[in-house]
């Protein structure tokens, strides 16, 4: 990948892509060329990460180095290879609890949103584990130390960063990992932008609203990007066991999909006792 000299604009990030950028994606491109922090919520398959390598492109642009955070060692895996594919295997690093490819010297690295935790604070390598296998979880604090107790923020170690990506960011949710992601976004330093991308996070504007109060600062601002847009359309279908009343898959939802398929109507309780005594079957079904 070869960039253009700066200033950075959305066409040079569009050059990059032999297709063109859908709407949700040249407006969270746009902003985070502004410098600023993006809350991304759009369904699966709908081209997230593609807003992730425009944050990237636009912080190796200014001369910035980008991480890329995944709640799962396998996705860091694939998020790996498909930014090797794009920036070049040289550029890009991974880091993770027990794997450590080229992280020193690579311009984006790519790591479990837990090690991006521990590296914010102060004490780092004494927190918890240091990592995510399965989605298994992590909780907070340090020996017992509370937040506050920890003392300020030493970002050397990311004095290099321009943007940091936090991709499945509604884990902030999770009862047992939520607050790996909560850290992470109030103690990470505020001159680095934020990106947080999404297919299920239930109230964006209120996120967006809440990093905008604890990691904006000096006139920066976060923002939000939604969009229901699915490339692939979403089919509801159901299943029964074989020799049951519908063989195979069916449709869960009428014609118009604005209500059930009428044709489920004998599966009612006493539809399916009447088709079982029909054909010798017992129970209820």
């Amino acid at each position: 990948l070869s960039l253009a000299p700066p200033p950075l604009t959305l066409r040079d990030v569009e050059s990059v892509y032999d297709f063109p950028l859908d709407g949700f994606q040249r407006d969270a491109t746009k902003l985070l060329i502004d410098g600023h922090s993006v809350v991304v919520s759009a369904p699966t398959g709908s081209g997230k990460t593609l807003v992730g390598e425009a944050a990237i492109i636009a912080a190796l642009a200014r001369g910035q180095k980008a991480i890329y955070t995944t709640p799962l060692k396998a996705l860091s895996n694939q998020k790996l290879r498909e930014f090797q594919a794009l920036f070049g295997t040289r550029r890009v690093g991974l880091k993770t609890g027990d794997v450590e490819i080229n992280a020193t010297d690579a311009d984006v690295v790519v790591m479990t949103t837990e090690i991006l935790r521990n590296m914010l604070y102060p004490s780092a390598g004494d927190i918890g584990s240091a990592d995510a296998v399965d989605g298994s979880g992590l909780g907070g604090g340090v020996g017992g130390a509370s937040i506050g107790e920890l003392g300020g923020v030493s970002d050397g170690r990311l004095d290099d960063v321009g943007v940091v990506v936090l991709d499945e960011v509604h884990y902030l949710a999770d009862a047992s990992r939520g607050t790996v992601w909560e850290e992470t976004i109030i103690y990470c330093p505020p001159r680095i932008q934020l990106l947080c991308l999404s297919a299920t996070v239930g109230n964006p504007d209120d996120l967006a609203g809440w990093i905008q109060e604890v990691h904006c600062r000096g006139g920066q601002r976060c923002d939000t990007i939604v969009s229901d847009y699915r490339p692939v359309p979403l089919n509801w279908h159901f299943s029964m066991k074989p020799g049951r009343m519908w063989p195979g898959l069916g449709p869960l939802l009428s014609r118009r999909g604005d209500q059930l398929n009428p044709e489920l109507f004998p599966f009612t309780k006493e539809g399916v006792r009447n088709w079982n005594a029909a054909n010798g079957g017992g129970g209820s079904g």
